[in-house]
């Protein structure tokens, strides 16, 4: 009888955009708000999917700011946050914050 050896793990997915395509479809829910946040702290391994995440989290932002619910404002403060550590502060601007 052979050894059983350590249990085969499931390839970790790739970069995908459509993780924050799929979020972005979402800015009311702050469970989408936050997995664009995260989506913007892993590293990327390929710079198209930067540029995808980065837009669809500034979208995400500002359909988030214009929300009536006081509920998202944390997590609407995590995404503008991670878009600032990313490099986009340009992003994270929107027109509450410069009115």
């Amino acid at each position: 009888m052979a050894a059983a050896g350590p249990p085969q793990r499931r390839p970790h997915p790739g970069p995908d955009p459509r993780r924050a395509e799929r979020a972005a479809a979402h800015p009311r829910d702050n469970e989408a708000l936050l997995l664009a946040a995260h989506l913007l702290t892993r590293s990327a391994l390929a710079p198209w999917y930067d540029i995808e995440v980065r837009a669809h989290a500034r979208t995400m932002l500002l359909a988030a700011e214009t929300q009536p619910a006081p509920e998202h404002s944390a997590a609407a403060e995590q995404l503008r946050r991670a878009l600032v550590e990313a490099g986009k502060v340009d992003f994270a601007r929107t027109t509450s914050m410069t009115s």
